[in-house]
């Protein structure tokens, strides 16, 4: 079953019928042949940056973590990045609840692997993250996934190396609160936002200095109304992501 419709069917029996999740943004990257170079034209990405020390973004067909292709995000050295993401385009309708969603495999912890979800220049240019403009910062430094508290990075679990996950992230943006899951386990509960107050309209995924990342079913969701029962649910998503 196409995970969009695994969330709204767990939308409808969790608010019986009152709401309904919205997929704001969805990108599985297809049927790419292997070694096709990621572009804005041959997906749904708005963003796709190559920097100038090296490295490139791909697909990789068969994916590794999901079915058909998926994104190999190869690191440059230095100071420079290459990454994914959308910039300026997604609306999440003043929704109270957002999630944000994705399966990947750290293949290189050489470097520093870094995602988020806001608003600004870190999601339309080329200059890395800025703390102030995500509302939820993430970063895998090595094979230590960490979450962005104000100016802190606070550690939440260690990866290993060539293994596949899928990481999912629920904003209570009324509580300026969000909390982790990766594949079945809460690594972080109600912890504080990055940024509180920040109306997010971009997604970036990028790696510096080296590190390696394969990325596949991106996924970005607004929920209308509170739903304790229904985020419930969604904490199982990330094993139904990696078994589909």
């Amino acid at each position: 079953m196409k995970i969009k419709s695994i969330i709204l069917s767990m939308a409808a029996f969790a608010m019986a019928g009152t709401t309904h999740a919205t997929i704001v943004f969805s990108e599985d990257f297809g049927v790419l042949d292997n070694g096709t170079t990621i572009t804005t034209s041959n997906t749904d990405l708005t963003y796709v940056r190559i920097g100038t020390q090296g490295g490139g973004i791909e697909a990789l067909n068969p994916s590794t973590v999901g079915t058909g292709a998926s994104a190999l995000i190869t690191g440059p050295t230095g100071g420079s990045l290459n990454g994914i993401g959308v910039g300026s385009e997604l609306d999440f309708d003043s929704a109270p609840t957002i999630t944000m969603a994705f399966d990947f495999k750290i293949t290189d912890a050489s470097g520093t692997v870094v995602w988020g979800l806001g608003s600004g220049s870190s999601f339309t240019g080329n200059a890395g993250f800025n703390t102030s403009q995500g509302l939820g910062w993430f970063q895998a430094s090595g094979t230590d996934l960490q979450r962005r508290e104000g100016g802190d990075w606070i550690s939440m679990t260690d990866l290993s190396v060539n293994t596949a996950y899928a990481f999912f992230v629920s904003f209570n943006v009324a509580d300026n609160t969000m909390s982790v899951t990766l594949d079945t386990d809460e690594i972080a509960e109600n912890v504080p936002v990055t940024t509180p107050g920040v109306d997010p309209d971009g997604i970036r995924i990028y790696s510096v200095n080296g590190s390696n990342i394969e990325v596949d079913n991106i996924e970005l969701t607004a929920i209308p109304e509170p739903a304790t029962a229904l985020l419930g649910g969604l904490g199982l998503l990330a094993l139904l992501r990696r078994r589909r």
